[in-house]
């Protein structure tokens, strides 16, 4: 596996796609730090909206440096000179890890240090950070997990990549959907005529529109198991617990993990 990982790693050397997203993940954090400057906002947000774009990077590497493999025999020449399939398949698990890791590094390391002397210290504690950081750690190795999976199970480069990309961008979108349902306020202002008084009043009534209780505990539960959800749901304030959450992330990447390795070594390579 080690011999796996060196080779890979040796191609980073000239590669334009790991060097252009190293610049892109330079120069975002720059602009949003001085776009939360120029609105005097606070640096918080800054620590949980690179989740929002995290999933297209993952998805080019994977598809890129497993599915290029995969579809040229390289994958298929590794195993007939005598590597095992899992250790091909945890190699090129591991090895897209360590890109996302070092992105997601270069991202955080540009906002702490453009983005405390400039917008301040965060409003929460070391503490809640480090969580944070932690819960962000383990929905990258979900996310490598899952395109992974999709990757290697998948004979077609072209239908990998096509679901890949469709799923990341469904991720969003529908954690969007969830949170912006789960936002409805559960009571609007309207003006009423008062036949006494004979003027308008405001006053507050129940939305019709307010998810019930049944509906709110449902989108709830889908919000657990979505990666990078958790960071939109910190952003609009709705609370989920941070034990479940490394709970479900972890089995859900043990859980393709192993199930991809499982069908990996099964699986007929022409």
């Amino acid at each position: 596996m080690i011999t796996i990982l060196h080779s890979l790693f040796y191609r980073l050397k000239k590669d334009k796609l790991f060097y252009s997203l190293l610049a892109i993940f330079l120069i975002m954090p720059m602009a949003l730090v001085l776009r939360n400057y120029i609105n005097k906002s606070t640096i918080d947000s800054l620590l949980h909206i690179q989740m929002f774009f995290i999933s297209i990077p993952t998805t080019l590497f994977v598809s890129f440096y497993i599915g290029l493999e995969y579809s040229d025999g390289t994958i298929r020449n590794k195993i007939m000179i005598g590597k095992k399939r899992y250790s091909v398949y945890l190699s090129h698990w591991l090895f897209i890890i360590v890109l996302c890791f070092l992105l997601y590094i270069e991202y955080l390391f540009v906002i702490l240090c453009l983005g405390i002397p400039l917008l301040g210290a965060a409003s929460v504690n070391a503490l809640t950070i480090f969580y944070w950081i932690a819960i962000q750690i383990i929905t990258i190795i979900a996310l490598v997990s899952i395109f992974t999976f999709i990757s290697f199970v998948c004979s077609s480069r072209i239908v990998a990549i096509i679901i890949e990309f469709l799923l990341s961008i469904a991720l969003i979108v529908v954690i969007i959907l969830i949170i912006g349902r789960l936002s409805v306020p559960e009571y609007i202002e309207t003006y009423q005529w008062n036949a006494v008084t004979g003027q308008m009043e405001l006053i507050k009534i129940l939305n019709p529109n307010y998810p019930s209780s049944t509906e709110r505990n449902l989108l709830i539960g889908i919000l657990y198991i979505l990666p990078t959800a958790f960071s939109f749901t910190i952003l609009v304030g709705i609370p989920l617990n941070l034990g479940s959450i490394v709970i479900i992330l972890i089995a859900l990447s043990g859980l393709c993990t192993g199930l991809g390795i499982f069908l990996f070594t099964r699986k007929d390579l022409k």
